[in-house]
């Protein structure tokens, strides 16, 4: 497998002035465009080659910034294929029966002017790292029953269809064109100072490691009203890695995002 890559190019941020970029030339960026891209570059990197995962740039600090290597999840050129497709390997597929069973069982009321209450009902979604804010939430507020697999139809067919959407992240940002892991791991907020950020609206993780091994992290139990459970069927997650073995011989699957998101019902006046 052949990743995109470019070599002695200049790299810079969004906030930097234009034609001087912070680095003039870096030995290497990556442009992955799936996870079986980035297993590769991280099993097969040269000894001493340090990497650094980046979005779109939008950081005002060096938060993205690496030692020699640099991986690119959204190119912000619009080069490369960015790594922000949306996936159903895990979701819905994995999901624990009682989280399909308890989504069933209580539909979100509409938010509107009967039902005003924010942050009403739980839906979750599962996506790569590249995915920009302003991507996602136009998504979740589009829904997702036109898409067979996706969890929406599933609980349609299954006899919920208030599941069918609009959905929001609970908070945002000021700005959508962050990816949103960039968001995540700079703590971006917005003005909603009753909610919490937008990080604790992820419940897992598909984390890919050194050498090309890869994890997929959660808690031990998801508390949600009076529901307590695992997020997953672990038998069932297991079963999944089989396909990202073809990518790596040393797979490991964890209960303790790819990103699992949990979203909330949207404004749909």
């Amino acid at each position: 497998m052949v990743v995109a890559q470019l070599h002695d190019v200049p790299w810079t941020r969004k906030h930097d002035l234009p034609g001087a970029p912070l680095f003039p030339s870096v030995p290497t960026i990556y442009y992955p465009s799936s996870l079986g891209d980035v297993i590769e570059i991280c099993k097969s990197r040269p000894a001493r080659q340090n990497l650094k995962a980046a979005g779109s740039h939008w950081a005002l600090s060096n938060a993205a910034v690496s030692d020699n290597a640099f991986i690119e999840t959204h190119d912000p050129n619009n080069r490369f294929q960015a790594m922000d497709k949306t996936r159903y390997d895990i979701v819905p597929k994995c999901l624990h029966p009682q989280i399909i069973g308890f989504l069933k069982r209580f539909p979100p009321n509409q938010f509107d002017e009967k039902h005003p209450n924010e942050n009403e009902g739980m839906y979750f979604v599962h996506f790569e790292t590249g995915k920009r804010i302003f991507q996602l939430y136009s998504e979740l507020d589009r829904g997702e029953e036109g898409i067979p697999e996706s969890l929406a139809s599933k609980l349609i067919r299954e006899g919920n269809p208030e599941c069918a959407g609009p959905w929001a992240l609970p908070t945002l940002g000021g700005a959508g064109g962050q990816t949103v892991f960039g968001a995540l791991n700079t703590g971006t907020h917005g003005g909603d100072h009753r909610m919490a950020p937008i990080a604790d609206a992820v419940v897992a993780l598909h984390l890919v490691a050194d050498g090309g091994k890869h994890y997929w992290i959660e808690p031990s139990v998801v508390f949600f009203r009076q529901l307590e459970t695992p997020l997953t069927d672990e038998d069932a997650v297991k079963k999944s890695t089989e396909e990202w073995e073809e990518w790596s011989s040393s797979t490991s699957a964890t209960r303790k995002s790819s990103m699992p998101c949990s979203s909330q019902r949207a404004d749909s006046a």
